[in-house]
């Protein structure tokens, strides 16, 4: 048998082998070196991929910025990686993984933009979409069944390896998180895909209402409720951007959007929960106080509360030293645990992030530096322009995965700033960079087009 050379086939493995490795951790206590094969898989599609010369942007002023950028980035974080502070090989070779193994996967996306064409972006939404229905349909099973009734086996591969129950007051109600470790992480592969086969299915007008019917059923098992209103400003940006010039569209984009709003207010002013019970919805939906938002916002812009007193938050403490990398190596952990509090003024605020997640820019800021923190988000900054440039291009052009695709890499930040965890989980970073590939197409051949 002839081993598969088409990165085709290994792309298409991606997807299922991350649902199930991830299904099959749970029976080793959620061991993170079975992530490895997923790696391993990466790395199968980055050799096949190079193997053969493709099609690569042309070489203009353009391309040159993008690859003075990648070569500083890269060139920052290999430095990251030799900081003396603290030297841990297993951490420091997974901080490198998270910084660096998703890049190749610009190439592959501008290799897929300029080759598919728009039967071939139906079969691939068609394939994303098979996986997630065989995702919802487990989580259905997995809301419908007591664990306990299936043995051991049984209650092991049907419960989240986190909590699943959410509180909301004194009510609790259950949360799945399909093959997944976590619902969080259901809910953001379930906003991903939404966006994914968006593209290939915007102007569908039965694709687009059955598709959003179905990922809102999946997003409402997960109980994630960031995944349901980045879910919920998709849909009202998609709509918005789909119509056009045409009125109609708008005023349904802006009604829906009201009605949430006015949803969730409700909700928070209504009725003490001792006086009913409340939907998973209603507890999804609600907003929180002041403090809660202010809590938030700060901590997504950390930069403003570094404690400039300490030497380190110039170049940071080395790649892999906070957040779930961290965890990899006992050592590391004990000696960087409640690192933030001498990195951060605002101690109320980052010190409930270490260790639970990435940490968002603190992650940057204790791991890189300040220097190198500014210079990724003014990366990020041109990316966000990248997108906006597509969107509005794609809008007049009606072109479904440029429209869609713009809005990866601007949920990807939100849920990073927020301090979910992102990086660590390479699927995500795969899909952003992916995307970002196939906006970098469509803004070469937008530009080509008017030379």
């Amino acid at each position: 048998m002839q081993f598969p050379l088409n990165y085709s086939f290994w792309l298409a493995l991606l997807l299922p082998g991350y649902l199930f490795i991830d299904a099959f951790r749970r029976f080793y206590d959620g061991s993170r070196f079975l992530l490895l094969s997923i790696d391993f898989i990466v790395l199968l599609i980055f050799a096949t991929f190079f193997v053969r010369r493709r099609r690569g942007p042309s070489y203009n002023y353009v391309t040159q910025f993008i690859y003075i950028c990648l070569f500083a980035y890269v060139f920052a974080i290999l430095l990251a990686a030799i900081n003396p502070y603290f030297y841990s090989p297993i951490t420091t070779v997974a901080g490198l993984r998270a910084y660096l193994l998703p890049i190749p996967f610009l190439w592959i996306g501008y290799c897929c933009a300029c080759n598919y064409s728009v039967e071939n972006w139906k079969k691939f939404s068609n394939y994303i979409l098979f996986w997630v229905l065989v995702a919802i349909a487990f989580a259905v099973v997995q809301m419908s069944i007591d664990p306990g009734f299936l043995g051991e086996w049984g209650s092991i591969l049907f419960k989240p390896m986190d909590s699943s129950v959410k509180n909301y007051y004194d009510q609790t109600f259950n949360v799945v998180s399909s093959f997944f470790a976590s619902s969080k992480r259901f809910g953001k592969f379930l906003l991903f895909s939404f966006l994914l086969i968006m593209g290939a299915r915007l102007y569908s007008r039965v694709y687009f209402v059955a598709l959003i019917t179905i990922f809102f059923i999946g997003v409402l098992l997960t109980g994630a409720r960031e995944a349901l209103v980045l879910l919920v400003v998709s849909v009202v940006f998609l709509i918005i951007m789909k119509g056009g010039k045409k009125f109609f569209f708008q005023i349904m984009a802006t009604i829906m959007l009201a009605t949430i709003i006015l949803f969730g207010w409700a909700t928070k002013n209504n009725d003490t929960p001792q006086n009913r019970e409340y939907s998973r919805l209603e507890v999804m939906a609600s907003v929180g106080t002041l403090y809660d938002y202010g809590y938030r916002l700060s901590m997504m812009a950390p930069v403003f509360h570094v404690n400039e007193s300490n030497d380190a938050i110039w170049f940071g403490l080395g790649v892999g030293k906070y957040g779930q990398e961290s965890l990899l190596d006992d050592e590391v952990y004990r000696s960087t645990y409640g690192v933030d509090r001498d990195f951060f003024n605002d101690l109320d605020f980052f010190s409930r992030v270490y260790s639970f997640a990435d940490g968002g820019m603190a992650k940057l800021i204790i791991e890189l530096g300040v220097f190198t923190t500014i210079y990724i988000l003014v990366l990020c900054g041109c990316v966000l322009l990248l997108c906006l440039n597509v969107a509005i291009i794609s809008a007049s052009k009606k072109d479904g995965v440029g429209l869609a695709f713009s809005l990866i890499p601007v949920l990807w930040l939100v849920l990073f700033l927020k301090a979910h965890v992102t990086m660590s989980d390479i699927i995500n970073s795969v899909i952003v960079f992916f995307s970002i590939g196939v906006l970098w197409q469509k803004y070469h051949v937008r530009n080509s087009s008017i030379v």
